[in-house]
């Protein structure tokens, strides 16, 4: 049984749609959007917005298709996505789901972080407010399949993008580069993809491309470390996630993966030379990562970080992004 209600809210247009809204839960610890899936404002995104209204955040789920079809929320069966799909790429103008969701955004705003989040069509909704809106604290999208066409745009707060490993909805890399060459989000994407599939070289070399284009990327050093892991190189993985590091000193996973490095070069144990009050490499840096993730101010992107191990994820650093 959901716990939130249906209220009516004016958007940017004059249209009145349908929005789920629910109270947190406790101590208010902010504002989140959270944009559907094609597939409407169904009971399980209501269970997705008590879920975080159960975590302290006030949460507004805008109805984005009720104008076209109102109180539209239906099932995952062929037919019902074939409805879906026709209203999400044809009778609805993507652009005023952005503008929904700015309004839903300003409606949060004054009361604290103001965070948003999506899923599937939801997820590219999210990409395209975060590059859009001066209001947010923090922005996390899943699986967003035309986020790739809008790889030009620059997100205005710190920003975590999701992407299933299995995903067929995802536009292929390689059609996407050849598009754009200088896609750098591809040339990493497409590097997570060979490293799955085992083919640790290729997927190095694909992430090189990325750092070529983009030499401030430190998603694609921590990835690049990562498969240098894969080959049991423990050295070069340390020496490019220090790199990662040294790029967003945020970086909580790229903490954590060089603890595992230096415990798998079997430097966690304090040799005979060092004091006994001394840390080993292993150690100092399982801390840093804790110190990390404590550096977030949000619950909502620590959230979003322990979701990621269950992803392939890209992020985007903007300033001083906490986002990993």
């Amino acid at each position: 049984m959901t716990k939130g209600t249906m209220i009516t809210m004016t958007m940017s247009d004059g249209a009145e749609i349908g929005v789920y809204h629910v109270e947190p839960t406790g101590k208010r610890r902010g504002g989140l959007v959270l944009i559907q899936e094609i597939f409407g404002v169904t009971d399980h995104i209501k269970e997705c917005c008590d879920s975080y209204a159960a975590e302290g955040y006030e949460v507004l789920g805008p109805a984005l298709y009720d104008r076209e079809a109102p109180g539209f929320a239906v099932s995952y069966s062929p037919e019902d996505i074939q409805k879906a799909i026709k209203i999400a790429r044809g009778e609805h103008p993507f652009e005023l789901s952005v503008k929904d969701a700015l309004t839903c955004i300003d409606a949060l705003t004054g009361k604290g972080n103001v965070f948003i989040t999506g899923y599937c069509y939801g997820g590219t909704v999210t990409w395209a407010a975060a590059c859009r809106s001066d209001s947010l604290a923090a922005a996390s999208g899943y699986y967003g399949g035309q986020i790739v066409q809008m790889n030009d745009l620059k997100p205005k707060c710190p920003t975590i993008l999701h992407f299933g490993e299995t995903d067929h909805g995802i536009q292929d890399f390689d059609q996407a580069i050849q598009v754009n060459p200088k896609d750098f989000l591809a040339y990493n994407n497409r590097g997570l993809a060979y490293r799955n599939k085992g083919e640790t070289d290729t997927a190095i070399n694909s992430y090189d491309q990325a750092i070529q284009i983009s030499p401030d990327f430190a998603l694609a050093y921590y990835n690049r470390g990562n498969a240098y892991y894969d080959k049991r190189d423990y050295a070069r993985t340390i020496d490019v996630l220090n790199q990662a590091i040294k790029l967003n000193q945020n970086f909580a996973l790229a903490y954590f993966n060089r603890g595992m490095a230096y415990r798998d070069k079997r430097d966690f144990e304090i040799p005979s030379t060092r004091s006994a009050a001394e840390k080993p490499p292993c150690s100092t840096t399982y801390e840093k990562y804790i110190r990390s993730l404590r550096s977030c101010e949000s619950g909502f992107m620590r959230s979003s970080l322990s979701s990621g191990f269950r992803w392939n994820f890209v992020v985007l650093q903007v300033g001083q992004s906490i986002a990993v």
